[in-house]
């Protein structure tokens, strides 16, 4: 076509992507979703939202900000790490397990699990407490009640990317 006659912009709704096949995934916005073995979570409606979603994943869970060639040339840690907002894969050496547990958090959190979550750290939080590993158990402790702020607001996300009509109800007794 010549001219812009369907009045499409060409931009598509924004999703989080993690890419699951790393051993030190971060996570990004993206608009398009190829079949590269990631795991998305949208589409979005409102940019703001997912800006302000991955804002929130950001501060609570400590995954890597860094991008991949950002990570591959770096040889001490950012500024993230010293925030403790980052564990610092790029510099430090951190176990691919523990740092696949905190993934697994942010899917859980994204799908829309965050009370089971929030039993899950409790029961991590008391039992690093039992061991007497008391800064552990205070990471655990704030990341528990940021999410349970977020429990308040909770943004829905499908990850099926299917059509849905929503309808909404509400009822008063006068």
């Amino acid at each position: 076509q010549r001219y812009n006659v369907v009045l499409k912009d060409d931009k598509r709704y924004p999703s989080i992507r993690i890419a699951t096949r790393t051993d030190y995934p971060k996570i990004e916005i993206v608009r398009k979703t190829p079949k590269d073995g990631a795991v998305y979570f949208g589409p979005f409606s409102s940019a703001h939202a997912v800006r302000q979603t991955v804002k929130l994943i950001n501060k609570t869970f400590p995954l890597r900000k860094c991008s991949d060639r950002t990570m591959a040339y770096r040889d001490r840690p950012c500024i993230h790490y010293q925030m403790k907002q980052c564990l610092a894969p790029c510099c430090l050496n951190i176990d691919p397990v523990v740092y696949q547990g905190i993934v697994k958090e942010v899917v859980l959190f994204l799908k829309g699990r965050t009370p089971e979550l929030i039993k899950r750290l409790r029961r991590n939080m008391l039992k690093a407490a039992a061991n007497q590993e008391f800064e552990v158990a205070a990471a655990l402790r704030d990341r528990m009640f940021a999410l349970e702020k977020t429990l308040e607001r909770q943004v829905t996300v499908t990850t099926d990317f299917m059509d849905r009509d929503v309808v909404g109800v509400s009822g008063n007794s006068d």
